[in-house]
């Protein structure tokens, strides 16, 4: 009879861990709770009968065997619906964290079941306090010696995890390398690079070292990056082209937006204190090089430089080998712009001038050239590298509309240059490139000493936009007529003349 009682009880406490199982996913039992059940049943079952002597072994045995597994059966319950939850509250079957430290809670486990273990020995075995005092003073003076650096790393785990110093997930600095936190043990800290390197730290190794986290990127976290520039340059241009990097930076956030500070007067530059926000803290080094690698091409296009650490020397005369230089660099721009429709009927003199005045700029990849809307007054010679026009297609209903890829010797922006028009169309850098840019003041005195010229260009630009347009003509309409082409020379021409105010 008590046999099939035992059995009962056992099924019952079976069917109770199916239900925890089935609501929480998440609870841990699995033998421990078998065993535990199965010495609960036998223990209510016998208990109050003849069987149950207390000075049996085998029946103090049982009553310590329960009382053990009891308590961390306890700490399994606490594990699934007390410590552990799911971010989310209504998600009840998502992987959880830890709502409490996780080592310190260990630790409470840990001597809980030594507590039980006293009183089992005290209350069931009938040993006296003062002996199970004594021994387990002696054996934790023994331990507390042999083990002193293992409990060392113990307190200073619990410690850094009771301040909130570190927790997984974060990215942390050290000796410069950024490493993630994976997991924290009794012992030491495992974490791991961006290279992929693994490191094991001891606990109070880093409880005791000076510690750079970046968080786990939830949170945005702020870099600085000091900057030298030209005592000439102007605060508001500097801080005007140190912005523009940053914000070409898909890294970095725009709130909080960020911040170009005067950071001190040096002995040869100014410096500039550029802080950039971003949530990449997995990719730290990365985001870095692209901000350093953005200011280097906004400097070069707004004309600044990083002043040398010594002294900066400015040379009025230049040598021959210079001289020479120079001569074949406006040599080859005359050329490229011989090569351009716009200009091949112009005098070599007239180009010469041009050259003079066309300015080389610097573009990093995936850099906009130019706008789709923005004003504009300049025209681009491609000197060097690729880039790709596109225009917005929301006229026809659809997106952005690949035009065309330019090379080197191909011109955009003419129509700008020209009547002053916005940026028809939105042009990147595909890959590093450099362009010529010919503003309307280098253009200026050339077509007022020669107003024929309007009209040649006035042709060449009706021709231009037509071809511009024939993407979406195709879709919508036929081509234009000759008629068409001619009625939008002569409004071209009218646009040019009072542009550069002719007469």
């Amino acid at each position: 009879m008590n046999t099939l009682v035992v059995v009962a009880v056992v099924l019952a406490l079976e069917l109770v861990f199916w239900g925890l199982r089935r609501w929480q996913k998440g609870f841990r039992g699995g033998l421990l709770f078998h065993l535990w059940a199965i010495l609960l049943a036998i223990f209510m079952v016998f208990e109050g009968t003849p069987w149950a002597d207390e000075d049996g072994a085998l029946w103090q045995l049982l009553c310590t065997g329960a009382l053990v597994f009891s308590v961390l059966v306890l700490f399994g319950l606490l594990d699934s619906f007390l410590v552990v939850r799911p971010l989310d509250p209504k998600a009840m079957h998502q992987e959880g964290r830890y709502l409490v430290p996780r080592l310190l809670y260990n630790v409470v486990r840990f001597l809980s079941v030594v507590a039980s273990g006293i009183f089992a020995l005290t209350a069931i075995h009938s040993v006296p306090l003062p002996t199970v005092l004594v021994s387990s003073t002696v054996v934790s003076a023994v331990l507390g010696l042999a083990l002193q650096d293992v409990l060392k790393n113990v307190f200073a785990g619990v410690s850094m995890e009771l301040e909130g110093r570190i927790k997984e997930g974060d990215w942390l600095s050290l000796d410069g390398q950024p490493a993630i936190v994976e997991s924290m043990s009794w012992r030491s800290t495992q974490l791991r690079t961006n290279l992929g390197v693994r490191l094991v730290e001891p606990n109070a190794t880093l409880a005791d070292r000076r510690l750079i986290s970046y968080g786990s990127g939830r949170l945005p976290v702020a870099f600085s990056f000091i900057v030298g520039l030209p005592y000439e340059a102007p605060p508001a241009d500097c801080r005007a082209a140190l912005l523009g990097a940053a914000r070409a930076v898909d890294s970095v956030l725009a709130e909080p937006p960020p911040q170009a500070l005067l950071h001190r007067y040096g002995d040869h530059a100014i410096g500039f204190d550029l802080r950039v926000w971003t949530r990449d803290v997995h990719r730290i080094e990365m985001v870095a090089d692209q901000v350093r690698t953005r200011i280097w091409y906004e400097l070069q296009r707004a004309g600044l430089y990083v002043p040398f650490p010594i002294r900066t020397i400015h040379m009025h005369q230049m040598d021959a080998q210079q001289a020479r230089q120079k001569e074949a660099q406006a040599q080859r721009l005359s050329c490229q712009l011989a090569n351009v429709d716009l200009f091949a009927d112009l005098e070599p003199e007239a180009l010469g001038r041009l050259a003079e005045c066309a300015r080389p700029l610097d573009f990093d990849d995936g850099e906009a050239l130019t706008r789709e809307g923005d004003p504009g007054d300049s025209l681009f010679v491609l000197d060097r590298g690729r880039v790709m026009v596109s225009q917005s297609g929301q006229k026809i209903g659809t997106g952005s509309i690949q035009l065309a890829a330019l090379g080197p010797g191909d011109v955009f922006g003419e129509m700008s240059l020209l009547t002053g028009e916005k940026r028809s169309a939105t042009v990147r850098a595909d890959g590093s490139c450099r362009v010529l840019v010919l503003s309307k003041d280098a253009l200026m005195p050339l077509m007022q000493s020669e107003p024929g010229l309007a009209e040649s260009f006035s042709r060449i630009l009706a021709q231009r936009k037509a071809a511009n347009v024939a993407a979406f003509e195709a879709r919508e309409k036929a081509p234009r007529t000759p008629d068409s082409l001619e009625v939008e020379s002569q409004t071209m021409l009218r646009r040019i003349r009072r542009f550069f105010r002719l007469s």
